[in-house]
């Protein structure tokens, strides 16, 4: 068995290291962030060649119509939507996760969550709500958009671009609403005519340790307690398992937030008893500790409990 463990992870790592040697352009510096609202089309500094096309990590099904899959270079325009989602997702009032009375700010701002997608050694997984199953695109990586917010600071105009379905291309249509608003309606009265970016996550893979670190798991609160989290979670972690044999998780979960931990440990994850400190004390209003949780998964991608 551990040979056979070995082998599994010998092929992993060369898996990952095939990847490294594919060609890339990217500069060492970090690159300009666009402007607020920016065009879509304009050209982006980092080469995004090892990531061109949306992978499908999960398709829709007829109930809750959400497609999971990786980020890809064609979605650098939903940086402005994954952004609201994650300030909605952390600061406001209808977000079951609510981190206001422990965080000052979002983990990241703006610039740095671009910063972040632009570094290859990142996997942001994307949840994606699709308007029809039948007619949910496979090849073409499609984004939705929805009111722009800005929970810390002036107001901020809807000029995200939307995208509606052609063929496997993008086509643009002007934005549909100039409100800042908090979208609170019910899902079924908030069902998109295009495909809606509800939810991400960040992932980190360390090979040495055979293990992945996710963090920046957020929702937005219009569509949350339909397990989209669950799926971006299970639905990373069996492409991992199945890829690059990476079978352990790890995810870190507030002290003071025992709710939460309570969730993951729900969904097969285990509470390693270890406590770490967070890593930007200055973004906390008090010290606040997290729980390391601690998850493993086979190389069918099925979770051991």
């Amino acid at each position: 068995m551990p040979k056979q463990c070995a082998a599994l992870a010998k092929e992993g790592i060369e898996a990952w290291e095939a990847r490294k040697r594919l060609p890339r352009s990217a500069p060492k510096a970090h690159p300009t962030m666009p402007p607020l609202g920016s065009d879509a089309t304009a050209p982006y500094p980092f080469d995004f060649s090892t990531r061109s096309g949306s992978v499908i990590l999960e398709q829709p099904d007829a109930k809750s119509r959400i497609r999971i899959r990786l980020f890809c270079r064609d979605d650098m325009d939903l940086l402005d939507r994954m952004y609201t989602v994650m300030q909605k997702a952390y600061f406001s009032p209808h977000s079951w996760v609510n981190l206001s009375s422990i965080l000052k700010r979002t983990p990241l701002t703006r610039e740095q969550l671009y910063h972040q997608l632009c570094d290859q050694q990142n996997y942001f997984v994307l949840a994606d709500l699709m308007p029809s199953v039948a007619a949910a695109p496979v090849a073409a990586p499609l984004g939705g958009a929805d009111d722009l917010i800005a929970l810390q600071g002036p107001p901020v105009p809807d000029t995200e671009p939307r995208h509606a379905a052609t063929a496997g291309t993008y086509a643009m249509s002007p934005p549909a609403s100039t409100t800042n608003a908090l979208d609170t309606s019910p899902l079924n009265a908030a069902m998109p005519a295009i495909p809606l970016l509800v939810g991400f996550m960040r992932v980190r893979l360390d090979f040495d340790a055979h293990v992945s670190t996710a963090s920046l798991l957020a929702v937005d609160p219009t569509y949350q307690s339909r397990r989209v989290a669950s799926k971006i979670v299970h639905a990373t972690q069996r492409y991992l398992a199945r890829t690059y044999y990476i079978f352990d998780g790890t995810f870190k979960v507030f002290v003071d937030r025992p709710e939460l931990v309570a969730w993951f440990l729900r969904e097969g994850f285990e509470d390693t008893g270890i406590v770490v400190p967070y890593e930007r004390p200055e973004d906390l209003h008090w010290p606040a500790a997290r729980h390391l949780l601690h998850g493993h998964w086979d190389k069918n991608g099925e979770m051991h409990h």
